[in-house]
């Protein structure tokens, strides 16, 4: 039986090696992709498997951002001219957006609710304002099937559903991983879990069940891990940290099916 040191763990934190790591220190957006380099190279015996043991971050990505190009809404009166803003990068619901245009025009002229039943958004009009969501993304994610220049009085709502809070799932990627499969495709997916807290909360994932990986190489001079949404987006965490801890084992010849 071949000798070896097990478990390896490895505790790797963003902070450290996120940013600072990139070529160019202009580049945004990259605290969720992050690599960490050894000063030896790791070296592990054939059909060592790797896990998550644990993931832990605030949850800090936004569903508004210019990045997305969501962040533009505008207003105008009786068909005058129209007034634009910019919503801060931030995590939004429809009240809150209802909300940033009232304190923005100084009345509740214009209000944007929800309905519960057909989950589409409401836009209510008076005093002749009109919604214009003529630029950006922002009526995608509103429900409407294009950009439009809402004028009618009352109340208007959209076509689709509010498709707001976007990430569903959160991807765990590793380069030292690629026994995973997603939509019958190979990937290199760690773990996948579900952001169960609130926006600002500490969210520290332990899988209840760790699922190992025979690693893709048994020479690692670094780790790359990186996290997007179900539909492979790289998240923006907006500069706060995200620590992932990993466990190593090695699987005797005879556990593995010939």
């Amino acid at each position: 039986m071949p000798s070896y040191n097990a478990p390896e763990r490895l505790i790797l934190t963003s902070p450290s090696t996120a940013l600072n790591m990139t070529n160019d220190p202009t580049v945004q957006g990259t605290d969720s992709n992050f690599t960490t380099f050894f000063s030896q190279t790791l070296t592990f015996p054939p059909r060592t498997r790797v896990a998550v043991e644990s993931v832990s971050m605030t949850l800090s990505y936004t569903n508004i951002n210019a990045q997305i190009g969501n962040n533009i809404i505008g207003y105008n009166i009786g068909g005058g001219s129209t007034t634009s803003f910019t919503i801060p990068d931030g995590s939004y619901n429809v009240v809150d957006i209802s909300t940033f245009i009232q304190q923005k025009i100084g009345n509740s002229n214009i209000a944007l609710g929800i309905n519960l039943n057909t989950l589409q958004v409401s836009v209510s009009l008076s005093g002749n304002y009109q919604l214009d969501l003529r630029t950006g993304k922002l009526y995608q994610y509103l429900g409407f099937t294009s950009p439009v220049l809402i004028t009618t009085q009352g109340t208007t709502f959209g076509q689709g559903i509010v498709n707001i809070n976007t990430v569903n799932s959160l991807l765990l990627h590793s380069n030292i991983a690629n026994g995973s499969y997603i939509n019958g495709n190979a990937s290199n997916i760690l773990c996948v879990f579900q952001p169960t807290v609130g926006p600002g909360e500490l969210l520290v994932y332990t899988p209840p069940q760790k699922v190992f990986q025979i690693i893709t190489s048994h020479n690692v001079p670094f780790i790359n891990l990186y996290l997007t949404d179900q539909n492979n987006n790289i998240l923006n965490l907006n500069g706060q940290a995200m620590s992932v801890s990993l466990v190593f084992d090695f699987v005797h010849p005879v556990d593995v099916p010939k």
